[in-house]
């Protein structure tokens, strides 16, 4: 008898969680889609010395670096080549204008991009992703099988 009035009592406040999941949890759905959506625009890559811009290109995102904050190699003195390519014809390419996010497609993360990320270190393209953080901040993630590799960028002003 006791079990009952129990579970009597515990009816309603079952209910009222019921109703208010129902409720908050929208709310917290909305709150997370706030800043959803458009990865485009400028980004200050982590250390800080080099901006890409992500933009459409066809029918995905892809990022192009658009400014180097040391125009030119001390090694040599000379602009910045892609001399880890590892296609020996397009070392001598320059960094400026290279293409370092590509084919990057909505997946189905939201806020999420996946396609290719081209490594200036190891002159090869890797499986990779874009993923907006927040409106001034997005990850860059390239991939090695299980091994990855990434960093934050900042919206640059």
């Amino acid at each position: 008898m006791l079990t009952m009035k129990l579970s009597y009592f515990n009816l309603p406040a079952n209910i009222m969680a019921i109703v208010a999941f129902a409720f908050v949890m929208p709310a917290m759905v909305a709150f997370d889609r706030a800043f959803a959506g458009d990865p485009t625009g400028v980004w200050l890559v982590e250390d800080r010395d080099a901006k890409v811009q992500v933009a459409t290109c066809g029918n995905a995102l892809c990022g192009t670096v658009v400014w180097i904050q040391q125009l030119n190699d001390p090694a040599d003195g000379q602009p910045w080549v892609d001399k880890n390519n590892e296609d020996p014809n397009k070392r001598s390419r320059s960094l400026l204008g290279l293409t370092i996010a590509i084919n990057m497609k909505p997946s189905s993360v939201p806020d999420r991009w996946v396609g290719q990320v081209y490594s200036i270190v190891f002159g090869k393209n890797f499986d990779g992703s874009l993923t907006l953080l927040s409106p001034t901040s997005l990850k860059i993630e390239g991939c090695l099988l299980l091994i990855c590799q990434s960093e934050i960028w900042t919206k640059a002003n």
